[in-house]
């Protein structure tokens, strides 16, 4: 299973607020599109093109800053490092 299958799925599952849901389902129409989850998962649709379209790149992004589930999700299959800290 691909780290971007189990990343919707387990926000699926932690999902609590529209915010969640609304993300969940972004990357679920997109999900084909998204890279591997990693450190710079989140960066990337600032930075590049990753669905092709801008406006819906944004939307991701704004989502993933504001949703609490997502960072759960993503500090436990990650190795982020912030403050000095490891995050998982």
């Amino acid at each position: 299973m691909s780290n971007v299958k189990t990343l919707i799925e387990q926000l699926g599952q932690q999902a609590k607020t529209n915010v969640d849901l609304a993300l969940h389902r972004l990357l679920v129409i997109n999900a084909e599109k998204l890279p591997e989850v990693n450190d710079y998962f989140h960066i990337k649709f600032l930075k590049d093109s990753v669905t092709n379209d801008q406006n819906i790149d944004i939307e991701i992004w704004e989502l993933i800053n504001v949703s609490h589930a997502f960072w759960d999700v993503f500090y436990d299959m990650t190795d982020v490092i912030i403050d000095g800290e490891l995050a998982a």
